[in-house]
């Protein structure tokens, strides 16, 4: 039983970690692109 509670948990983090990382992508990309474009901004 905390096997699995433990294995769940660190799913969880794995998952947060990818969901960080694609985050912090997606905001790298944004500031590309404003970088590009000063005028947009």
């Amino acid at each position: 039983m905390l096997d699995q509670v433990w294995k769940s948990e660190s799913d969880w983090r794995l998952w947060d970690r990818l969901d960080a990382a694609e985050a912090q992508e997606a905001l790298r990309e944004k500031r590309r692109k404003d970088r590009d474009f000063p005028a947009a901004a």
